[in-house]
């Protein structure tokens, strides 16, 4: 339809200094959101199928914010932050171990604790994040089929708002 733009699903990149970008979810359509944005493409004087993405950071283990983690460069290191309760979600799916973990691991997010951002080394990305808990449902595909009556509201964890910040920075946004 002419004039209307397609639009992508829910994920949001930021950096504190413009080549280490940290994404937050990582939606089936991820790949359409990297070739549209030149900053999370391989700088022009980078190997070819490197990536300037540090760390993922999921809300929790929605359909819509995990499937894009699998289009993410193989082989290539980046950290992957979560609570408890999406990490296990993605330990119970073999299909998440194309993410190797001694190049992709999974780190905690600890509840209500401000907490720096690290790429895959460990080296700081400059984001500070703040987690917390919001309310929702569980992902839609984890609902027991056998109890359809069942309140499927998340518990502490399964769904988290961040607050992001740069490291030293007075300002902040949330996710």
């Amino acid at each position: 339809m002419a004039g209307v733009h397609s639009r992508t699903q829910s994920s949001v990149a930021a950096s504190a200094d413009g080549f280490g970008w940290v994404l937050f979810n990582a939606s089936p359509d991820i790949r359409q959101q990297i070739a549209a944005t030149p900053e999370l493409q391989p700088a022009g004087d980078a190997p070819l199928r490197s990536t300037p993405i540090r760390a993922v950071v999921l809300t929790n283990a929605d359909v819509d914010h995990i499937a894009g983690l699998l289009s993410l460069r193989e082989r290539q290191p980046f950290a992957i932050y979560a609570t408890a309760q999406v990490l296990a979600t993605l330990e119970a799916n073999s299909i998440f171990n194309v993410l190797d973990p001694a190049l992709v691991p999974r780190r905690i997010l600890p509840p209500a604790k401000e907490l720096a951002i690290c790429d895959a080394e460990g080296r700081e990305t400059g984001l500070m994040i703040e987690p917390f808990p919001v309310p929702g449902k569980i992902a839609l595909y984890l609902e027991d089929r056998d109890h359809p009556d069942a309140n499927f509201n998340s518990d502490a964890g399964d769904t988290i708002g961040v607050r992001i910040a740069g490291i030293g920075s007075r300002g902040s946004v949330f996710y």
